[in-house]
């Protein structure tokens, strides 16, 4: 017996609420699971969720912090998809300690690496690196108003 083709609207429902479980940090393994209770081939449920994960790259219209929420349930997912095996050798270590550190930049969690030096009020130099520490911000403030004829 052939499967019936769901309906366009249907479809939009099923990748939405695929969309939420991601979301969520639901496992992909478990979506799929959960997915094929909808009586449809592994093959589509696989679509399905990779359609789910391409419409937050194409879509422009999802704000920013949406993508970044996806991006982050993607890269968790990512983490938690590797095997228990390679998560506990050095290289496993090193390549979740990298999903990490793109995680918290996603979440903000470091400091600000951009120092806002005013003097004039129309033309504020914008300088971008490692932020100084006091003393040297202070000899390069005075750097700069020397340099640049700031009041």
């Amino acid at each position: 017996m052939a499967k019936q083709r769901a309906s366009s609207v249907e479809k939009e429902k099923r990748i939405f609420t695929i969309q939420g479980w991601i979301i969520d940090g639901v496992q992909d393994y478990l979506i799929k699971k959960q997915v094929l209770n909808w009586g449809i081939s592994g093959r589509q449920s696989e679509r399905y969720i990779a359609e789910a994960y391409n419409r937050w790259k194409k879509d422009k219209t999802i704000e920013l912090v949406n993508r970044r929420d996806a991006r982050i349930a993607e890269l968790q997912q990512d983490i938690r998809g590797m095997s228990e095996d390679f998560k506990r050798t050095p290289q496993g270590l090193r390549v979740m300690l990298a999903y990490k550190k793109e995680i918290s930049k996603l979440e903000d969690l470091y400091p600000a690496r951009h120092v806002k030096i005013s003097g004039d009020a129309e033309n504020p130099v914008h300088v971008r690196g490692n932020v100084l520490s006091d003393s040297m911000e202070e000899k390069f403030r005075e750097y700069l108003k020397k340099e640049y004829k700031f009041k």
